[in-house]
């Protein structure tokens, strides 16, 4: 795989440093109606990471407040740590390996004009 190191389940110095200057690209300079968690969630998935939950799924909520800061467990979408059968739908309920060097660090700001300054980045 292209994107990890030689350490188990690892994410790349390049590989983050490529998410890094595409989240700037994206935050920097920009004030957003919503948190574009959507966005960096894209761009978080070109490189097969993907954001977790505690119980290394994928996340799925909502982001709430108008002053917040939050970690984001990060996962390779390659590496299964276990299915957990079929949701609803039929479709499998899987669980992914966390990296162990690597988290989505994300602060929000909520200015009167009602729009978002964004920080984010891979630490």
């Amino acid at each position: 795989m292209f994107r990890m190191s030689e350490a188990r389940n690892s994410l790349s110095q390049s590989v983050r440093k490529r998410i890094n200057n595409e989240i700037h690209d994206l935050t920097t300079n920009t004030y957003f109606r919503e948190i574009p968690l959507g966005d960096i969630s894209e761009i978080l998935e070109k490189y097969d990471v993907l954001l977790l939950q505690e119980d290394f799924m994928p996340w799925s909520g909502f982001l709430m407040g108008t002053d917040e800061q939050v970690n984001f467990t990060l996962g390779d979408k390659n590496q299964i740590k276990d299915n957990y059968g079929k949701d609803s739908r039929g479709e499998d309920m899987l669980a992914y390996e966390p990296f162990t060097n690597a988290m989505l660090a994300m602060s929000w700001y909520k200015m009167g004009s009602g729009k978002y300054e964004i920080v984010a980045y891979i630490s």
